[in-house]
Protein backbone atom coordinates (compact mmCIF):
# COMPACT_ATOMS: atom_id res chain seq x y z
CA UNK A 1 0.00 0.00 0.00
CA UNK A 2 1.79 3.60 -0.93
CA UNK A 3 2.63 5.51 1.81
CA UNK A 4 0.23 8.33 0.88
CA UNK A 5 -2.71 5.55 1.19
CA UNK A 6 -1.87 4.29 4.03
CA UNK A 7 -1.31 7.77 5.69
CA UNK A 8 -5.12 8.37 4.53
CA UNK A 9 -6.41 5.40 6.24
CA UNK A 10 -4.37 6.70 9.68
CA UNK A 11 -6.08 9.82 9.53
CA UNK A 12 -9.25 8.07 9.08
CA UNK A 13 -8.62 5.91 11.68
CA UNK A 14 -7.79 8.30 14.50
CA UNK A 15 -10.91 10.69 13.22
CA UNK A 16 -13.08 7.52 13.96
CA UNK A 17 -11.08 6.90 17.04
CA UNK A 18 -11.61 10.44 18.07
CA UNK A 19 -15.66 10.22 16.96
CA UNK A 20 -16.08 7.00 18.84
CA UNK A 21 -14.62 8.38 21.93
CA UNK A 22 -16.56 11.67 22.06
CA UNK A 23 -19.69 9.38 22.86
CA UNK A 24 -21.25 10.16 25.50
CA UNK A 25 -21.81 6.52 26.80
CA UNK A 26 -19.53 3.75 27.28
CA UNK A 27 -18.56 1.53 23.88
CA UNK A 28 -16.63 -2.07 24.01
CA UNK A 29 -16.32 -4.97 22.00
CA UNK A 30 -15.38 -8.00 24.36
CA UNK A 31 -14.74 -11.32 22.24
CA UNK A 32 -16.24 -14.91 22.89
CA UNK A 33 -13.45 -15.34 25.62
CA UNK A 34 -15.03 -12.40 27.15
CA UNK A 35 -11.77 -10.34 26.72
CA UNK A 36 -11.87 -6.33 26.18
CA UNK A 37 -10.37 -5.68 22.81
CA UNK A 38 -11.47 -2.30 22.21
CA UNK A 39 -12.93 0.43 24.59
CA UNK A 40 -13.72 4.16 24.02
CA UNK A 41 -12.66 7.05 26.65
CA UNK A 42 -16.16 6.87 28.52
CA UNK A 43 -15.20 3.84 30.78
CA UNK A 44 -12.12 5.70 32.22
CA UNK A 45 -15.24 8.70 33.87
CA UNK A 46 -17.45 5.70 34.88
CA UNK A 47 -14.77 3.01 36.22
CA UNK A 48 -11.83 5.33 36.93
CA UNK A 49 -9.83 3.06 34.62
CA UNK A 50 -8.06 3.68 31.39
CA UNK A 51 -8.97 1.92 27.86
CA UNK A 52 -5.80 1.42 27.01
CA UNK A 53 -5.50 -0.70 31.00
CA UNK A 54 -8.74 -2.44 30.14
CA UNK A 55 -7.67 -3.79 26.42
CA UNK A 56 -6.78 -7.51 26.84
CA UNK A 57 -8.74 -7.89 30.55
CA UNK A 58 -11.46 -10.38 31.58
CA UNK A 59 -15.09 -8.91 31.66
CA UNK A 60 -14.73 -10.05 35.79
CA UNK A 61 -11.98 -8.00 36.24
CA UNK A 62 -14.01 -5.32 35.03
CA UNK A 63 -17.80 -5.49 36.58
CA UNK A 64 -16.54 -7.12 39.65
CA UNK A 65 -19.53 -7.62 41.96
CA UNK A 66 -21.81 -7.03 38.79
CA UNK A 67 -20.21 -9.76 36.91
CA UNK A 68 -22.69 -12.20 38.30
CA UNK A 69 -25.89 -10.05 37.91
CA UNK A 70 -24.81 -9.41 34.47
CA UNK A 71 -23.88 -13.00 33.60
CA UNK A 72 -27.34 -13.96 32.43
CA UNK A 73 -27.14 -11.28 29.52
CA UNK A 74 -23.76 -11.70 28.73
CA UNK A 75 -24.82 -15.80 28.11
CA UNK A 76 -27.69 -14.54 25.71
CA UNK A 77 -25.47 -12.27 24.06
CA UNK A 78 -22.96 -15.10 23.26
CA UNK A 79 -26.11 -16.91 22.14
CA UNK A 80 -26.55 -14.39 19.49
CA UNK A 81 -29.34 -12.45 21.32
CA UNK A 82 -29.28 -8.85 21.18
CA UNK A 83 -30.11 -8.00 25.33
CA UNK A 84 -30.91 -4.53 26.80
CA UNK A 85 -30.93 -3.56 30.63
CA UNK A 86 -31.01 -1.55 32.96
CA UNK A 87 -28.69 -1.19 35.82
CA UNK A 88 -27.36 0.84 38.94
CA UNK A 89 -23.05 0.96 38.50
CA UNK A 90 -20.89 2.29 42.04
CA UNK A 91 -19.64 5.48 41.20
CA UNK A 92 -15.87 5.14 41.60
CA UNK A 93 -15.66 8.37 43.58
CA UNK A 94 -17.73 7.58 46.29
CA UNK A 95 -20.99 9.83 45.24
CA UNK A 96 -24.67 8.55 44.17
CA UNK A 97 -24.46 5.26 42.22
CA UNK A 98 -25.13 5.93 38.11
CA UNK A 99 -28.39 4.69 36.88
CA UNK A 100 -27.41 3.14 33.15
CA UNK A 101 -28.99 1.20 30.10
CA UNK A 102 -27.04 -1.26 29.12
CA UNK A 103 -26.67 -2.98 24.70
CA UNK A 104 -25.30 -6.04 24.31
CA UNK A 105 -25.20 -6.39 20.67
CA UNK A 106 -23.65 -9.78 19.42
CA UNK A 107 -21.21 -9.85 16.57
CA UNK A 108 -22.09 -12.40 14.20
CA UNK A 109 -19.72 -13.62 11.22
CA UNK A 110 -21.08 -15.82 8.73
CA UNK A 111 -23.41 -17.19 11.27
CA UNK A 112 -20.76 -17.65 14.51
CA UNK A 113 -20.86 -15.37 17.22
CA UNK A 114 -17.36 -13.87 17.72
CA UNK A 115 -17.87 -11.38 20.47
CA UNK A 116 -20.10 -8.45 21.25
CA UNK A 117 -20.49 -4.82 21.29
CA UNK A 118 -21.36 -3.10 24.45
CA UNK A 119 -23.23 0.01 24.68
CA UNK A 120 -23.98 1.72 28.23
CA UNK A 121 -25.72 4.86 28.22
CA UNK A 122 -26.08 7.25 31.36
CA UNK A 123 -30.27 7.67 32.12
CA UNK A 124 -29.57 8.84 35.17
CA UNK A 125 -31.06 12.31 34.80
CA UNK A 126 -33.69 10.78 33.44
CA UNK A 127 -34.15 8.50 35.89
CA UNK A 128 -33.81 11.38 38.27
CA UNK A 129 -36.55 13.46 36.77
CA UNK A 130 -39.12 10.57 36.47
CA UNK A 131 -38.43 9.85 40.07
CA UNK A 132 -39.18 13.80 40.76
CA UNK A 133 -42.31 13.64 38.85
CA UNK A 134 -43.08 10.92 40.52
CA UNK A 135 -43.03 12.25 43.81
CA UNK A 136 -44.39 15.05 43.05
CA UNK A 137 -47.35 13.60 41.95
CA UNK A 138 -47.54 11.79 44.94
CA UNK A 139 -47.52 14.32 47.41
CA UNK A 140 -50.17 16.37 45.25
CA UNK A 141 -52.64 13.04 45.84
CA UNK A 142 -51.17 13.26 49.69
CA UNK A 143 -51.89 16.53 50.31
CA UNK A 144 -55.17 17.06 48.98
CA UNK A 145 -56.12 13.75 50.98
CA UNK A 146 -56.50 15.39 54.06
CA UNK A 147 -57.10 19.22 55.41
CA UNK A 148 -54.07 17.54 58.34
CA UNK A 149 -51.34 19.10 57.57
CA UNK A 150 -49.00 17.54 59.92
CA UNK A 151 -50.43 14.22 59.15
CA UNK A 152 -49.82 15.38 55.28
CA UNK A 153 -46.11 16.86 56.30
CA UNK A 154 -45.64 13.52 58.05
CA UNK A 155 -46.43 11.48 55.20
CA UNK A 156 -44.14 13.73 52.80
CA UNK A 157 -41.27 13.01 55.04
CA UNK A 158 -41.37 9.24 54.84
CA UNK A 159 -42.24 9.94 50.97
CA UNK A 160 -38.80 11.19 50.53
CA UNK A 161 -36.43 9.26 52.73
CA UNK A 162 -34.81 6.46 50.65
CA UNK A 163 -35.56 8.64 47.20
CA UNK A 164 -34.35 11.97 48.07
CA UNK A 165 -32.62 11.58 51.10
CA UNK A 166 -32.27 9.05 53.72
CA UNK A 167 -33.24 11.43 56.43
CA UNK A 168 -36.33 14.21 56.76
CA UNK A 169 -36.98 16.07 59.67
CA UNK A 170 -40.08 19.16 59.48
CA UNK A 171 -39.29 22.05 62.19
CA UNK A 172 -42.41 24.23 62.09
CA UNK A 173 -42.45 27.85 63.82
CA UNK A 174 -44.94 28.38 66.31
CA UNK A 175 -47.05 31.95 67.02
CA UNK A 176 -44.24 32.07 70.10
CA UNK A 177 -41.23 32.10 67.54
CA UNK A 178 -40.42 28.56 69.11
CA UNK A 179 -39.64 25.47 67.23
CA UNK A 180 -41.97 22.83 67.30
CA UNK A 181 -40.91 19.96 65.35
CA UNK A 182 -43.43 17.78 63.58
CA UNK A 183 -41.77 14.63 62.19
CA UNK A 184 -38.62 12.83 61.95
CA UNK A 185 -38.43 10.32 58.83
CA UNK A 186 -35.44 7.70 57.74
CA UNK A 187 -35.17 5.32 55.00
CA UNK A 188 -33.93 2.53 57.67
CA UNK A 189 -37.08 0.97 59.51
CA UNK A 190 -34.26 -0.14 62.11
CA UNK A 191 -33.86 3.68 62.99
CA UNK A 192 -37.61 4.08 64.11
CA UNK A 193 -36.23 4.10 67.63
CA UNK A 194 -33.05 7.34 66.72
CA UNK A 195 -36.31 8.94 64.97
CA UNK A 196 -38.56 9.09 67.67
CA UNK A 197 -35.57 10.10 70.31
CA UNK A 198 -34.79 13.31 67.37
CA UNK A 199 -39.11 13.84 67.68
CA UNK A 200 -38.94 13.85 71.44
CA UNK A 201 -36.22 16.15 71.64
CA UNK A 202 -36.91 19.91 73.35
CA UNK A 203 -36.05 21.59 70.29
CA UNK A 204 -34.27 24.98 70.97
CA UNK A 205 -33.87 28.06 68.03
CA UNK A 206 -30.47 28.57 66.94
CA UNK A 207 -29.23 24.50 68.36
CA UNK A 208 -31.28 23.18 64.98
CA UNK A 209 -29.24 22.58 61.00
CA UNK A 210 -32.55 24.35 60.25
CA UNK A 211 -31.55 27.45 61.81
CA UNK A 212 -29.42 29.49 59.37
CA UNK A 213 -32.96 29.17 56.85
CA UNK A 214 -34.98 30.08 60.35
CA UNK A 215 -33.18 33.23 60.75
CA UNK A 216 -32.59 34.46 56.71
CA UNK A 217 -35.41 32.70 55.16
CA UNK A 218 -32.96 31.15 52.30
CA UNK A 219 -32.31 28.00 51.17
CA UNK A 220 -29.31 26.23 52.64
CA UNK A 221 -27.04 23.44 51.09
CA UNK A 222 -24.54 21.72 53.85
CA UNK A 223 -22.09 20.00 51.48
CA UNK A 224 -20.84 18.05 54.72
CA UNK A 225 -21.70 18.04 58.02
CA UNK A 226 -19.33 16.61 60.52
CA UNK A 227 -19.85 14.48 63.70
CA UNK A 228 -18.78 17.19 65.79
CA UNK A 229 -21.93 19.43 65.00
CA UNK A 230 -24.19 16.61 65.63
CA UNK A 231 -22.83 16.05 69.14
CA UNK A 232 -22.67 19.55 70.29
CA UNK A 233 -26.49 19.41 69.47
CA UNK A 234 -27.40 16.61 71.23
CA UNK A 235 -29.03 16.92 74.81
CA UNK A 236 -27.96 13.47 76.22
CA UNK A 237 -25.96 10.34 75.37
CA UNK A 238 -29.33 8.65 73.77
CA UNK A 239 -29.50 11.43 71.55
CA UNK A 240 -26.31 11.43 70.77
CA UNK A 241 -26.64 7.40 69.89
CA UNK A 242 -29.27 8.38 67.53
CA UNK A 243 -27.52 10.76 65.84
CA UNK A 244 -24.73 8.57 65.56
CA UNK A 245 -26.95 5.76 63.98
CA UNK A 246 -28.49 8.25 61.48
CA UNK A 247 -25.12 9.73 60.51
CA UNK A 248 -26.38 12.37 58.07
CA UNK A 249 -23.13 13.81 56.61
CA UNK A 250 -24.41 16.17 53.83
CA UNK A 251 -27.90 18.32 53.46
CA UNK A 252 -30.13 21.34 52.38
CA UNK A 253 -32.87 22.88 54.35
CA UNK A 254 -36.00 24.39 52.07
CA UNK A 255 -38.13 27.54 54.21
CA UNK A 256 -41.96 26.70 53.93
CA UNK A 257 -42.18 29.97 53.05
CA UNK A 258 -46.04 31.56 52.31
CA UNK A 259 -46.74 35.09 51.65
CA UNK A 260 -48.01 35.31 55.34
CA UNK A 261 -44.48 34.64 56.77
CA UNK A 262 -42.23 31.93 57.30
CA UNK A 263 -43.57 28.91 58.82
CA UNK A 264 -41.05 26.70 59.58
CA UNK A 265 -38.09 24.48 57.37
CA UNK A 266 -37.73 21.20 55.48
CA UNK A 267 -34.45 19.32 56.22
CA UNK A 268 -33.28 16.59 53.63
CA UNK A 269 -30.00 14.67 54.81
CA UNK A 270 -27.88 12.27 53.27
CA UNK A 271 -25.54 9.59 55.16
CA UNK A 272 -23.47 10.69 52.06
CA UNK A 273 -21.34 13.54 51.62
CA UNK A 274 -21.79 16.35 48.83
CA UNK A 275 -24.95 14.34 47.77
CA UNK A 276 -27.15 17.36 46.64
CA UNK A 277 -26.90 19.84 43.82
CA UNK A 278 -28.56 22.84 42.36
CA UNK A 279 -31.03 20.68 41.00
CA UNK A 280 -32.08 18.39 44.23
CA UNK A 281 -32.38 21.96 45.45
CA UNK A 282 -35.34 23.04 43.03
CA UNK A 283 -36.91 20.37 43.51
CA UNK A 284 -36.82 20.57 47.39
CA UNK A 285 -37.86 24.32 47.23
CA UNK A 286 -41.16 23.02 44.56
CA UNK A 287 -41.69 20.32 47.38
CA UNK A 288 -41.91 23.04 49.81
CA UNK A 289 -44.05 25.24 47.67
CA UNK A 290 -46.63 22.59 47.51
CA UNK A 291 -46.42 21.47 51.15
CA UNK A 292 -47.12 25.79 52.04
CA UNK A 293 -50.34 25.56 49.79
CA UNK A 294 -51.36 22.90 51.55
CA UNK A 295 -50.29 23.97 55.21
CA UNK A 296 -52.35 27.34 54.40
CA UNK A 297 -55.44 25.68 52.99
CA UNK A 298 -55.77 23.73 56.22
CA UNK A 299 -55.01 26.68 58.41
CA UNK A 300 -57.92 28.46 56.75
CA UNK A 301 -60.15 25.93 56.94
CA UNK A 302 -59.46 25.38 60.97
CA UNK A 303 -59.90 29.30 60.96
CA UNK A 304 -62.76 28.74 59.33
CA UNK A 305 -64.12 25.68 61.30
CA UNK A 306 -63.45 27.82 64.41
CA UNK A 307 -65.30 31.17 62.83
CA UNK A 308 -68.38 28.72 62.20
CA UNK A 309 -68.11 27.24 65.72
CA UNK A 310 -68.08 30.39 67.33
CA UNK A 311 -70.89 31.48 65.24
CA UNK A 312 -72.80 28.64 66.04
CA UNK A 313 -72.54 29.04 69.29
CA UNK A 314 -73.42 32.55 69.54
CA UNK A 315 -76.23 32.03 67.41
CA UNK A 316 -77.47 29.35 69.53
CA UNK A 317 -76.89 31.83 72.71
CA UNK A 318 -78.91 34.40 71.09
CA UNK A 319 -81.52 32.47 69.82
CA UNK A 320 -82.49 31.41 73.27
CA UNK A 321 -81.88 34.11 75.00
CA UNK A 322 -83.59 36.39 72.80
CA UNK A 323 -86.76 33.94 72.62
CA UNK A 324 -87.31 34.26 76.07
CA UNK A 325 -88.16 37.87 76.69
CA UNK A 326 -89.80 37.79 73.20
CA UNK A 327 -92.57 34.42 73.73
CA UNK A 328 -92.86 37.49 77.63
CA UNK A 329 -94.15 40.35 74.88
CA UNK A 330 -96.06 37.93 73.15
CA UNK A 331 -97.75 36.37 76.34
CA UNK A 332 -98.23 40.06 77.74
CA UNK A 333 -99.83 41.36 74.66
CA UNK A 334 -102.26 39.08 74.11
CA UNK A 335 -103.29 39.10 77.78
CA UNK A 336 -103.25 42.53 77.54
CA UNK A 337 -105.37 42.27 74.17
CA UNK A 338 -108.26 40.42 75.99
CA UNK A 339 -108.06 43.19 78.76
CA UNK A 340 -108.75 45.46 76.57
CA UNK A 341 -111.34 43.86 74.66
CA UNK A 342 -113.06 43.13 78.29
CA UNK A 343 -112.95 46.73 79.23
CA UNK A 344 -114.82 47.17 75.82
CA UNK A 345 -111.40 49.32 74.38
CA UNK A 346 -111.24 47.37 71.38
CA UNK A 347 -109.62 49.93 69.10
CA UNK A 348 -106.48 49.42 71.44
CA UNK A 349 -105.93 46.59 69.68
CA UNK A 350 -104.60 47.53 66.89
CA UNK A 351 -101.39 48.41 68.48
CA UNK A 352 -101.40 45.12 70.09
CA UNK A 353 -101.89 43.10 66.83
CA UNK A 354 -98.88 45.13 65.72
CA UNK A 355 -96.74 43.78 68.98
CA UNK A 356 -97.79 40.29 67.99
CA UNK A 357 -96.88 40.56 64.39
CA UNK A 358 -93.43 41.73 65.36
CA UNK A 359 -92.87 39.59 67.67
CA UNK A 360 -94.13 36.40 65.04
CA UNK A 361 -91.52 38.18 62.61
CA UNK A 362 -88.84 38.53 65.24
CA UNK A 363 -89.43 34.43 66.19
CA UNK A 364 -89.31 33.68 62.37
CA UNK A 365 -86.15 35.64 61.74
CA UNK A 366 -84.21 33.78 64.37
CA UNK A 367 -85.38 30.38 63.08
CA UNK A 368 -84.47 30.88 59.42
CA UNK A 369 -80.95 31.87 61.45
CA UNK A 370 -81.32 28.35 63.07
CA UNK A 371 -82.70 26.66 59.81
CA UNK A 372 -79.46 28.37 57.85
CA UNK A 373 -76.68 27.09 60.42
CA UNK A 374 -78.46 23.25 60.11
CA UNK A 375 -78.61 23.93 56.69
CA UNK A 376 -74.70 24.19 56.29
CA UNK A 377 -74.01 21.84 59.02
CA UNK A 378 -75.90 19.31 57.11
CA UNK A 379 -78.04 18.89 59.47
CA UNK A 380 -81.46 19.95 58.90
CA UNK A 381 -84.56 17.22 59.90
CA UNK A 382 -87.55 16.54 58.60
CA UNK A 383 -90.21 14.34 60.17
CA UNK A 384 -92.32 12.75 57.10
CA UNK A 385 -95.46 11.41 57.63
CA UNK A 386 -98.23 10.47 54.19
CA UNK A 387 -99.96 13.16 53.75
CA UNK A 388 -102.55 14.67 51.02
CA UNK A 389 -100.55 17.26 48.86
CA UNK A 390 -104.03 19.25 48.27
CA UNK A 391 -104.51 19.60 51.70
CA UNK A 392 -101.06 21.18 52.68
CA UNK A 393 -101.51 23.41 49.08
CA UNK A 394 -105.16 24.42 50.29
CA UNK A 395 -104.05 25.01 53.88
CA UNK A 396 -101.43 27.26 52.66
CA UNK A 397 -103.61 29.14 50.17
CA UNK A 398 -105.96 30.18 52.65
CA UNK A 399 -103.21 31.25 55.17
CA UNK A 400 -102.67 33.97 52.79
CA UNK A 401 -105.54 34.59 51.51
CA UNK A 402 -105.90 37.63 53.88
CA UNK A 403 -102.65 38.96 53.16
CA UNK A 404 -103.14 39.08 49.70
CA UNK A 405 -107.16 40.88 49.76
CA UNK A 406 -105.73 43.48 51.87
CA UNK A 407 -102.53 44.82 49.17
CA UNK A 408 -105.15 44.09 46.65
CA UNK A 409 -103.58 40.97 44.82
CA UNK A 410 -105.82 38.04 43.11
CA UNK A 411 -104.99 34.83 44.54
CA UNK A 412 -105.55 31.73 43.05
CA UNK A 413 -105.77 28.29 43.57
CA UNK A 414 -104.78 25.93 40.57
CA UNK A 415 -104.82 22.15 41.25
CA UNK A 416 -104.79 19.52 38.79
CA UNK A 417 -106.15 16.23 38.50
CA UNK A 418 -105.81 14.01 41.66
CA UNK A 419 -102.89 14.44 43.70
CA UNK A 420 -100.98 10.96 45.10
CA UNK A 421 -100.06 11.08 48.70
CA UNK A 422 -96.45 12.56 49.39
CA UNK A 423 -94.24 11.17 52.34
CA UNK A 424 -93.57 14.92 53.57
CA UNK A 425 -92.96 17.02 56.63
CA UNK A 426 -95.78 19.13 56.58
CA UNK A 427 -94.56 22.25 59.12
CA UNK A 428 -91.68 22.43 56.32
CA UNK A 429 -93.51 22.35 53.02
CA UNK A 430 -95.94 24.61 54.60
CA UNK A 431 -92.48 26.60 55.42
CA UNK A 432 -91.68 26.83 52.06
CA UNK A 433 -95.19 27.97 50.11
CA UNK A 434 -94.88 30.58 53.44
CA UNK A 435 -91.56 31.80 51.69
CA UNK A 436 -92.52 31.50 48.07
CA UNK A 437 -95.54 33.26 48.64
CA UNK A 438 -94.15 35.91 50.99
CA UNK A 439 -91.67 36.61 48.08
CA UNK A 440 -94.13 37.18 45.53
CA UNK A 441 -96.60 39.20 47.49
CA UNK A 442 -93.79 41.07 48.31
CA UNK A 443 -93.35 41.79 44.68
CA UNK A 444 -96.09 42.10 43.07
CA UNK A 445 -98.51 45.46 42.94
CA UNK A 446 -102.02 45.88 44.02
CA UNK A 447 -104.65 44.23 40.70
CA UNK A 448 -101.81 41.86 40.14
CA UNK A 449 -102.36 37.96 40.21
CA UNK A 450 -100.63 35.20 42.30
CA UNK A 451 -101.25 31.11 41.47
CA UNK A 452 -100.15 28.28 43.62
CA UNK A 453 -100.81 24.99 42.14
CA UNK A 454 -99.91 21.63 41.93
CA UNK A 455 -99.80 18.59 39.35
CA UNK A 456 -98.85 15.27 39.16
CA UNK A 457 -95.99 13.87 37.11
CA UNK A 458 -94.25 10.88 36.82
CA UNK A 459 -92.47 9.10 40.10
CA UNK A 460 -93.21 13.07 41.85
CA UNK A 461 -95.76 15.79 42.43
CA UNK A 462 -94.79 19.60 40.94
CA UNK A 463 -95.47 22.43 42.73
CA UNK A 464 -95.43 26.33 42.10
CA UNK A 465 -96.13 29.87 43.01
CA UNK A 466 -96.56 32.18 40.18
CA UNK A 467 -96.72 36.23 39.91
CA UNK A 468 -97.16 38.84 37.85
CA UNK A 469 -95.06 40.78 39.45
CA UNK A 470 -91.58 42.85 38.28
CA UNK A 471 -89.44 39.80 37.53
CA UNK A 472 -86.04 39.03 37.84
CA UNK A 473 -83.55 39.81 35.68
CA UNK A 474 -81.18 36.80 34.23
CA UNK A 475 -78.03 38.07 35.54
CA UNK A 476 -79.60 37.39 39.08
CA UNK A 477 -80.83 34.47 38.48
CA UNK A 478 -78.35 32.57 39.31
CA UNK A 479 -77.98 33.96 42.57
CA UNK A 480 -81.64 33.82 43.72
CA UNK A 481 -81.01 30.43 45.99
CA UNK A 482 -77.42 31.91 47.61
CA UNK A 483 -77.54 32.64 51.60
CA UNK A 484 -78.14 36.47 52.61
CA UNK A 485 -78.62 37.54 48.97
CA UNK A 486 -81.64 39.75 47.72
CA UNK A 487 -82.53 41.58 44.87
CA UNK A 488 -81.53 44.87 44.83
CA UNK A 489 -84.60 46.64 45.56
CA UNK A 490 -83.73 49.10 49.01
CA UNK A 491 -87.49 49.55 49.61
CA UNK A 492 -88.26 46.09 50.04
CA UNK A 493 -85.32 44.40 52.58
CA UNK A 494 -85.19 40.88 54.14
CA UNK A 495 -82.64 38.10 55.56
CA UNK A 496 -82.60 36.22 52.14
CA UNK A 497 -82.55 33.53 54.09
CA UNK A 498 -85.73 32.63 52.56
CA UNK A 499 -85.46 30.85 49.25
CA UNK A 500 -82.18 29.28 50.66
CA UNK A 501 -84.09 28.40 53.48
CA UNK A 502 -86.66 26.72 50.52
CA UNK A 503 -83.92 24.68 48.47
CA UNK A 504 -82.58 22.95 51.94
CA UNK A 505 -86.16 21.71 52.95
CA UNK A 506 -86.78 20.86 49.07
CA UNK A 507 -83.58 18.88 49.29
CA UNK A 508 -83.90 17.15 51.94
CA UNK A 509 -86.95 15.39 50.42
CA UNK A 510 -85.14 14.67 47.82
CA UNK A 511 -86.55 16.91 45.37
CA UNK A 512 -85.42 20.06 42.83
CA UNK A 513 -86.44 23.86 43.44
CA UNK A 514 -85.91 25.99 40.51
CA UNK A 515 -87.18 29.46 39.35
CA UNK A 516 -87.85 31.03 36.01
CA UNK A 517 -88.85 34.64 35.15
CA UNK A 518 -89.23 36.96 32.22
CA UNK A 519 -88.25 41.06 33.78
CA UNK A 520 -91.82 43.20 33.47
CA UNK A 521 -94.01 39.97 33.36
CA UNK A 522 -93.46 37.95 36.67
CA UNK A 523 -91.75 35.10 38.12
CA UNK A 524 -92.37 31.60 38.95
CA UNK A 525 -91.05 29.08 41.67
CA UNK A 526 -90.91 26.02 40.65
CA UNK A 527 -90.16 22.40 43.26
CA UNK A 528 -90.82 18.71 42.75
CA UNK A 529 -91.47 16.17 45.68
CA UNK A 530 -90.98 12.39 44.85
CA UNK A 531 -94.56 10.49 44.85
CA UNK A 532 -92.56 7.12 45.93
CA UNK A 533 -91.71 6.31 50.08
CA UNK A 534 -88.52 7.46 51.14
CA UNK A 535 -86.18 4.85 51.53
CA UNK A 536 -85.26 4.13 55.21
Amino acid sequence: MPDRELEGLRGELGLLRRVIDNIPGMLAYWDRNLFCRFANRAYEAWFGVSPEELIGKHVRELLGPLYELNLPYIEGALRGEAQEFEREIPDPQGGPPRHSLASYVPDVVDGVVQGFFVLVSDVSELKRVELEQQILAEAGALLSSSLDYRRTLDSIARLVVGRLADLCIVDMLEPTGNVQRLTVAHADPANAWACKKLAARSVVRGQTLANPVLETEQPQVFAEISAEFWEANAENPEQLRALRALSPRSAMVVPLQSARGLLGALVFASSTPTRYDARALRFALELSRRAVLAIENARSYEAEQRATRLRDDVLAIVAHDVRSPLNAIQLAAGLLERQLVDLGLPAGSRSIQTILRSTERANRLIQDLLDTTRLEAGALSVSRARLSPSRVVADAFEGHLLAASSGGIELTLDLEGELPDLWVDRDRLLQVFENLLGNALKFTPARGRITMGARARPAEVLFWVSDTGAGIPAEQLLHVFDGFWQMARSERHGTGLGLPICRGIVEAHQGRIWVESVPGRGTTFYFTIPSTPPET
